[in-house]
């Protein structure tokens, strides 16, 4: 996971950088707490490790990413934004949304899918990835992934339709299109909300 992308990243960095990445990988993919991450620089004090809120920030501005937090339910049933944004209780269990300290009680953090693109399509490698579904070939006869699928094939055949018209182009028609997939965790879709 991280180290593939460290991988790729690796004529574009500098070893400064390498040593906020390995020691922000060994902090998550570990869950060490910040208080034992805070050690390791008086630990391993020629290792360079710096504290978590710098090796946070770094992050931050080598990712290019910038998570926004919303609060949302503590049940998962909505998210305080759009026709919630005004709500102090949820309007589906009626929880409030706050602690007694006026502090959320669950947020969900959002990573905004735009910059992602933007960043994924500065790596030379990836943008050549890429070019796999342009290329794609379609056998009926073999199953691989999700463009061997009928509902992609299908999707490929029929107009792009927004807000009820028709546009004049197919979908993924163009090689530059993307094919989003979406994996979920921790989410109930159903009323009861007792399994996700």
């Amino acid at each position: 996971m991280l180290t593939k992308w460290l991988f790729l990243l690796a004529e574009e960095l500098s070893e400064e950088d390498f040593e906020f990445l390995r020691a922000f990988a060994l902090k998550t993919d570990e869950h060490l707490t910040n208080k034992t991450f805070n050690k390791l620089q008086y630990a391993f004090p020629k290792a360079n490790i710096n504290t978590w809120k710098n090796t946070k920030a770094r992050i931050k501005f080598l990712s290019a990413l910038c998570p926004m937090p919303y609060d949302c339910c503590i049940n998962s049933c909505c998210c305080y934004v759009g026709p919630h944004a005004d709500a102090t209780t949820c309007a589906f269990c009626s929880k409030p949304q706050l602690d007694s300290q006026g502090q959320p009680r669950k947020r969900f953090i959002y990573i905004p899918i735009i910059k992602r693109l933007v960043e994924f399509f500065k790596n030379a490698s990836m943008v050549e990835k890429t070019w796999y579904r342009a290329q794609f070939h379609h056998n009926p006869e073999t199953v691989k992934d999700v463009f061997y699928s009928s509902h992609y094939q299908s999707l490929k055949t029929r107009r792009v339709e927004v807000d009820g018209k028709q546009r004049p182009h197919h979908h993924f028609s163009d090689d530059r299109d993307i094919a989003l997939g979406l994996s979920t965790d921790g989410f109930a879709p159903f009323k009861k909300q007792k399994h996700t």
